[in-house]
């Protein structure tokens, strides 16, 4: 990866779940930057409605491919789709869906087995699968994670567990494929305003018993800097760790929380 006029120039970037959201967010940013941009989603209509927000910028995605990231086989055919169209990938950026909320008795067995696919396999066969592309470019590597994992959220009792495993599986990669250039790193947000956020919202009221507002209301409270996140402040920030510009960071957890996290 050699730096150029646009932080992502000619960078061919693979970036999953990213057809609203933060995931679109990043897409905007990295065309808007120069990447070369595959873009996956869990359908085509999703992938449809989002290569067209896109061509606002006057480029669009290179190429477009439905992703199930829990899915072995899906990973396989989408990446050999992006091959095929980029010639290769030099740079990864993992955005998952969010699992269900509920408390730690709220939620059966199988849902704890599909968040570690979810949250930690899908990052492991990604990232297991394009090894060879990353190793030959020295390439970038950013997951999307969640605050959730260093301070523990209500009634996300799956992604409290399952994230700091991804953190760790991070870490583990970044010790590893440092060795090859490859920088590895997490990104973890706060309160986004996003969809998902806004269902969570929703969740913790109702088992509260209390009006969505008073939710929100109590944490922007929290938050030093008094609001939500854009997507588009997360994805800045995103942008930096894949670009070439990011030359020494691998095997860390950015948090992108306005100050919300007091932990450590």
């Amino acid at each position: 990866m050699s730096a150029a006029p646009g932080r992502l120039a000619g960078v061919r970037l693979l970036a999953t779940a990213a057809t609203r959201g933060i995931g679109l967010a990043v897409a905007r940013l990295a065309l808007a930057e120069g990447a070369r941009l595959a873009l996956t989603g869990p359908g085509e209509a999703s992938l449809t409605r989002a290569a067209s927000d896109l061509e606002g910028l006057g480029r669009s995605p290179e190429v477009w491919a439905v992703l199930d990231v829990t899915d072995a086989a899906s990973i396989d055919r989408a990446v050999a789709r992006v091959r095929s169209r980029l010639g290769g990938i030099d740079a990864l950026f993992v955005n998952v869906p969010g699992a269900p909320s509920g408390g730690w008795r709220d939620v059966g067995e199988e849902a704890w087995r599909r968040a570690f696919e979810l949250y930690v396999l899908s990052v492991l066969r990604l990232v297991s699968t394009l090894r060879p592309d990353l190793e030959r470019a020295g390439g970038r590597v950013v997951v999307v994670t969640s605050y959730a994992a260093v301070e523990p959220i209500e009634g996300l009792a799956l992604s409290n567990v399952v994230r700091p495993a991804v953190h760790a599986l991070v870490r583990e990669m970044a010790r590893d494929l440092g060795r090859c250039g490859v920088l590895v790193n997490a990104l973890a947000p706060g309160r986004v305003e996003t969809e998902r956020v806004r269902q969570v919202e929703a969740a913790q009221a109702r088992q509260r018993g209390v009006d969505e507002a008073a939710v929100r209301a109590e944490t922007v409270a929290s938050i030093p800097l008094g609001r939500y996140a854009r997507p588009e402040e997360v994805a800045e920030a995103a942008v930096f760790l894949l670009s070439p510009a990011n030359t020494y960071v691998t095997g860390q957890v950015l948090l992108v929380d306005g100050g919300l996290v007091r932990r450590g």
